[in-house]
């Protein structure tokens, strides 16, 4: 990594130089932006960056150039991001993912990239993460799951996905379950995961808590059974049976503290700081916009909670000093 950003500053300074024989540097921007998906199209974070797109290009391309959207999928999530994470720091590649399923592979293994080290713009939403169940289980509240935990199956995306570390966190925050307590189907993709609950596979999987919603509203066997969040919001997520704030039991702060898939906009290390500057306050512009979130609500796609650079930046900051201690640092490393 050190290399690489050496490698950077001798482009920076080459670049420099070249501005200087030519009279000044372009005004950013001065063309086209790229913004990474590691996901294929039409899943969650995909479609918020396509509804974003035209106010990207409004406020911070002031409607003369195009946010190229490119899907650049595997390794669930990393390729793209790894990509974009080793592109030209010059404010023309941005990159949207969630820190909780990236922090796992940086810890587990060396995915070319680390996650605290991008320049964050700010978290489009705080997405908490759910609990879906099949509606042939027959769970009352949180001590009943707790209860039933050996005898219930997870369907995950897998080895390493939401689906499989946030139940172990569940259990090892509260005390009341660990990891060999609990039986996973793993699952490439999310579509195969729900088709196995369909097919009576498996009872429960973990999704972020506005795609759980989804799956509950257009899965007549599939309910919505916990979101790991407040209760304050179940005017948007109104499926939900149960909510964390609601729930009894140690450790469920911390868990409502960590249980987020923050789906944020960065670009990579080391970004000059007047175009970053820049870009997040075009990024402050879009989520402001009541035009964008009146067009997330119509596509149903929830926006919890914009936020500035310096939450995303404390959401990666807890999420890291919560997975790199042990339990969970070995069971993620276990994972890969």
């Amino acid at each position: 990594m050190r290399r690489r950003r050496y490698l950077q500053g001798l482009g920076a300074v080459a670049t420099a130089a070249i501005a200087g024989c030519t009279g000044g540097e372009e005004e950013y921007p001065a063309g086209d932006v790229n913004l990474v998906v590691p996901f294929d199209t039409g899943g969650g974070m995909d479609h918020i960056a396509r509804l974003s797109k035209p106010y990207w290009e409004e406020y911070l391309l002031g409607g003369d150039h195009s946010l190229v959207i490119e899907n650049v999928t595997g390794g669930g999530g990393t390729v793209g991001t790894e990509q974009a994470y080793n592109a030209n720091a010059d404010g023309y590649t941005l990159l949207t993912n969630d820190s909780f399923q990236l922090i796992p592979h940086e810890i587990g293994r060396d995915p070319g990239f680390s996650v605290q080290d991008l320049s964050y713009l700010g978290v489009i939403s705080q997405d908490p993460i759910g609990l879906t169940a099949s509606t042939e289980t027959d769970i009352a509240d949180f001590d009943d799951f707790v209860d039933q935990i050996g005898d219930l199956t997870f369907a995950t995306q897998g080895r390493g996905s939401v689906g499989h570390l946030h139940p172990i966190v569940v259990g090892e925050l509260t005390g009341q379950f660990t990891e060999d307590d609990l039986n996973f189907i793993h699952y490439e993709g999310v579509g195969a995961g729900l088709t196995g609950m369909e097919r009576g596979e498996a009872d429960l999987a973990a999704f972020t808590a506005t795609s759980g919603h989804n799956v509950a509203l257009g899965y007549d066997t599939i309910d919505l059974l916990f979101v790991w969040g407040d209760a304050a919001l179940s005017d948007r997520i109104h499926s939900a049976q149960h909510f964390a704030s609601d729930i009894d039991a140690d450790g469920i702060d911390r868990i409502m503290d960590v249980s987020l898939f923050p789906r944020f906009y960065a670009g990579p290390p080391d970004m000059p700081e007047d175009i970053l500057e820049t870009q997040r306050e075009a990024f402050e512009q879009v989520i402001s916009d009541d035009g964008f979130m009146s067009d997330a609500e119509e596509a149903n796609r929830v926006i919890v909670d914009p936020a500035d650079h310096e939450r995303i930046e404390q959401i990666v900051q807890n999420q890291f000093e919560l997975m790199s201690t042990e339990p969970f640092k070995s069971l993620i490393e276990g994972m890969f």
